[in-house]
């Protein structure tokens, strides 16, 4: 087909019927038994051709070795047609100046924690888990760490908002050491 610039167009193997035109490719009928008008060979012009007819025009008009083995040479390896692969930079097109919160980390620092941090004990949950996962996220949108201690020092101020506890670190002597560890830890949980 290729070397005959003509369209593919196949009937498929399982196909027993067609919305259109028959095409260029020919399905040879199943012997035996078979549904009348299906499964069947037909001639250009919409009549029934009988196998004999087949064997005996095909064997008159088969190609030569010769002919066979020039095409063979004529033969392009068929190219995909996807687009060429794009070259870019992988970097964003941005980057954070730590003074606005944004996807995650702003979400949580709006809206505070959600019910998983608010209930339960243990690890992951409570002030503890709600600051970690709130550094985590700011390190996974690419913020440097000094302002994600920043962030995370003032969301750690307002935890009393939402905990009855009230904030975590704030007001200890350690307080900002704790930050950095929790932020430290974060980054390196952090997909990035």
């Amino acid at each position: 087909m290729q070397l005959g610039e003509i369209p593919y167009d196949a009937v498929y193997p399982k196909q027993d019927s067609l919305d259109g035109p028959v095409g260029n490719y020919m399905r040879l009928p199943y012997g035996c038994l078979r549904p009348e008008g299906r499964q069947m060979m037909v001639n250009h012009t919409g009549e029934a051709y009988d196998i004999n007819s087949f064997v005996f025009t095909a064997t008159d008009r088969k190609a030569s070795k010769v002919a066979l083995e020039a095409a063979s040479h004529i033969y392009k390896e068929p190219k995909a047609d996807l687009p060429p692969p794009r070259e870019y930079s992988k970097e964003p097109l941005m980057t954070m100046d730590g003074s606005k919160l944004r996807g995650a980390a702003r979400r949580m620092y709006d809206d505070g924690p959600v019910e998983y941090f608010l209930t339960g004990q243990g690890a992951g949950r409570g002030r503890h888990g709600f600051l970690h996962r709130f550094a985590r996220a700011m390190w996974e949108s690419k913020y440097n760490r000094s302002d994600i201690v920043s962030w995370t020092t003032d969301l750690d101020s307002r935890l009393g908002l939402w905990f009855q506890e009230g904030p975590k670190f704030s007001g200890r002597r350690d307080g900002q050491k704790q930050i950095q560890r929790i932020v430290d830890d974060a980054g390196s949980r952090a997909t990035h």
